[in-house]
């Protein structure tokens, strides 16, 4: 079945010459594992470099329940993050929160709270022009509360 939806890259594997293993965390179906195919005669322009960890992208995957690599067909980004991907600092906080969802995350169920916040978090990021050393901490008090283990300040002295 092929489904058009919105995506988070997290990772990527070199397969073959041309082929792809990308992780992804999508809106409709949550974390799974996608081949990418990448021809020099397609119409649709794929660049490896699209798929660098915390970008988002609009997908059309061709949707399998009975297999766990799914075919992607189609992607182009839904945004442009070039401060994400010029800075070094905002690279290496989008490469370990990146390593914490795929960490963390395991199953392959749909939790739209938990994307749109990860959407949320990416595009703070990205437009963030100082001050932004921490932000990942930030995202480790709320990533940790919307996955039901919030972190209190209810210590004894």
């Amino acid at each position: 079945m092929l489904t058009k939806t919105e995506a988070i890259i997290l990772n990527k594997i070199k397969y073959s010459d041309n082929t792809y293993i990308i992780s992804l965390f999508t809106r409709e179906f949550g974390r799974i594992a996608a081949f990418v195919r990448m021809n020099n005669k397609s119409k649709i322009d794929q660049k490896p470099a699209i798929f660098f960890p915390l970008n988002i992208i609009d997908t059309e995957i061709n949707f399998k329940n009975t297999s766990e690599l799914q075919n992607l067909k189609f992607c182009e980004n839904k945004y442009i993050l070039t401060n994400l991907f010029t800075d070094i600092v905002k690279i290496a906080i989008s490469q370990f929160v990146a390593e914490i969802i795929i960490k963390t995350i395991k199953e392959q169920c749909a939790n739209k709270v938990l994307f749109e916040y990860i959407e949320e978090f990416i595009l703070k990021l990205n437009n963030k022009k100082e001050k932004y050393s921490d932000f990942h901490i930030f995202f480790l008090r709320d990533f940790a509360a919307i996955e039901g283990f919030e972190i209190y300040n209810n210590f004894s002295e």
